[in-house]
Order: structure tokens, then C-alpha cells, then sequence
């Protein structure tokens, strides 16, 4: 199984039940408001943050994003509250039925070398998405995301800090009284310094601003953004 299926297997066995749930909830709560109540409740091992402030402050309202790896829809609900034009894919089935049941807008399954749009927008945020395709091919994605944006456009990008470039295995965090799941998946670091000579294969993008965040999980370990400007 190469890393692209076995990411979306990840996401796909996770989000099964979840999809259950969300077919079966009665009329008192809708799909936002019960996904809105387990992403902001108190006792979330990790809260969700606020990571679209170091897009948005670049764009105007009615710009288009794409989310690109929408999972869920937690960012796509905020773009589109803030009235921005949004496009959400993903590359698993379970996460684009419920990011479209919680959005209402069509969620469409895609994997990020499908990404054959042109000058269509003006911001692309890749929120902990690209991290799971190896350094090898981070270029062929990028190359497909500068197509994609229009000139002036905008391109988010949040990685973990590091140098590691192959697969992790980590715990999942289990809910009530489940038990942890042993995994496996790919992932690939960048440093400030890495993500610079990245850059350097690409004319059309200039390197705008760079924020760091605690890692919630180990207080060694930061998560790194990139926002990135199409010339």
C-alpha cells in the first residue's frame, strides 16, 4: 500500500463512525452544531486553534480558497461564515460526506495530484495536509497549486518543524473507553531553512510570512506555517 492510500485508510477507518453518528442525529442538533460541541469541548485533549487568522488577514471578502484536505470542514464552516467563496476537497470519502453534510455544499473526493485548475483562486489553504505527501513529490503538488492560483494569490501552508522525511508511528486518541490505535503515516518536516531552498524551484512564489505554534502533545515540538504569495 503506498503513503496515499494508507493516509486515507487512516481517515476513512476514523471518521466511520462519526459518519454513522452524523446520518442518525435526531432534529434537535444539526451536523455543525454537534461537530462545532466535540471540537471546542473543554475536556478536547487538543483544542482546535485559530490558524486561519494568518491567512486571512491577506484577503477580502468574497475571495475564493480552496481547502485543500478540508477533512471535516472546520476551516471550510469558518471561511464560509466570513463570507469567502469556498471550494473543499479531500482525499477520503468519509470526510468529504461529512464535511459536505456539516457545510451543505458539495465536498468533492480528490487527491492532490488531481489538482488540474487554473487562475481560479485567490487563496489555497493546506492546513496539516501536505505533510503526509513525501519530500519527493511536495513539488509536483506545489507546481499544481501555482497553476491553480491566480496572480497575487495566496498559499498557506502548516507543516511540523523538523527534518524527518519517512513514516511516523504514533497512537491515535481514543474517546470514552476505547482503546488507542497503533499507526503508520507519512510524514514530511520542513524548517524555516528547508522550506526556503524548497522555494528556490519556483519562481512564481515568494515566501511572505512564517509563524510557529507549540506542538500540543510534546512541548519539544513546534508546528511551523508558511504563507506564500504567487507573483
Amino acid at each position: 500500500m503506498n503513503y496515499y492510500d494508507k493516509t486515507l485508510k487512516i481517515c476513512d477507518d476514523l471518521s466511520i463512525d462519526l459518519l454513522n453518528k452524523l446520518k442518525n442525529l435526531d432534529s434537535s442538533q444539526t451536523v455543525s452544531e454537534y461537530l462545532r460541541a466535540q471540537e471546542y469541548h473543554k475536556d478536547r485533549v487538543i483544542p482546535y486553534p485559530d490558524w486561519e487568522k494568518y491567512l486571512l488577514k491577506y484577503l477580502k471578502k468574497g475571495d475564493s480558497i480552496l481547502d485543500f484536505g478540508c477533512g471535516f470542514g472546520h476551516s471550510s464552516e469558518i471561511f464560509i461564515n466570513n463570507d469567502y467563496k469556498v471550494t473543499a476537497v479531500d482525499g477520503s470519502k468519509n470526510a468529504c460526506e461529512i464535511a459536505s453534510l456539516r457545510l451543505n455544499i458539495p465536498v468533492r473526493q480528490m487527491r492532490f495530484d488531481e489538482l488540474d485548475d487554473i487562475d481560479i483562486y485567490n487563496a489555497i489553504w493546506a492546513n496539516v495536509s501536505l505533510l503526509h505527501v513525501p519530500g519527493s513529490e511536495q513539488g509536483k503538488i506545489y507546481s499544481k497549486m501555482v497553476r491553480a492560483l491566480k496572480v497575487g494569490g495566496y498559499l498557506y501552508a502548516s507543516y511540523k518543524e523538523g527534518t524527518y522525511d519517512g513514516y511516523r508511528t504514533y497512537k491515535s486518541m481514543p474517546k470514552d473507553d476505547e482503546q488507542p490505535k497503533i499507526m503508520e503515516n507519512y510524514f514530511k518536516d520542513f524548517t524555516e531553512e528547508s522550506y526556503k531552498s524548497f522555494l528556490k524551484n519556483f519562481d512564481e512564489l515568494m515566501l511572505i510570512d512564517i509563524h510557529r505554534t507549540a506542538y500540543q502533545l510534546k512541548d519539544d515540538e513546534n508546528w511551523i506555517h508558511f504563507i506564500v504569495r504567487k507573483k
